[in-house]
């Protein structure tokens, strides 16, 4: 977040002029809904009570978890959030708001292609045991090249 502009896949949130784009097209809101979402944005990771949201959104102590629930469903929504990735709910908690995971910190991938092994041992083509009609031999399959589903 840069300031008074956020912006992660497709979702641009301008917190000084109070807009909301989703994929450049500006989405209409309500000032409370705004509000639950950028609180939301600002606290990032961190799940958020009801409580909080509502003592936020409507500057009060008056607790109402339906209303809640209703505001965070129409934000989702507004923002095409279905199934919910960016508003999640976190029983027992409240809700956070999930910031998408840069590529470089994903994790291991899965090697589909066997690219790796072609690599490794020189062999154009492996097959693995569960995509064959027969049970593999064990004896004639080097260890290394084992299926590991």
């Amino acid at each position: 977040m840069a300031g008074d502009l956020y912006r992660d896949n497709g979702l641009t949130v301008d917190f000084r002029a109070c807009r909301v784009w989703v994929n450049d097209e500006e989405v209409q809101t309500s000032a409370i809904r705004f509000r639950i979402l950028s609180q939301l944005i600002k606290n990032a990771g961190r799940p958020i009570s009801p409580r909080e949201i509502m003592r936020h959104a409507w500057e009060g102590d008056d607790y109402d978890l339906g209303l809640v629930r209703w505001h965070i469903a129409k934000l989702r929504k507004e923002l095409g959030d279905s199934p919910p990735k960016r508003i999640v709910h976190v029983r027992g908690f409240g809700y956070r708001f999930d910031v998408p995971a840069p590529a470089l910190h994903a994790g291991p991938q899965r090697d589909t292609d066997g690219d790796f092994l072609r690599r490794l041992t020189g062999r154009r083509s492996f097959q693995c045991c569960s995509a064959s009609s027969q049970a593999p031999r064990q004896a004639a399959r080097p260890r290394a090249l084992r299926c590991l589903r």
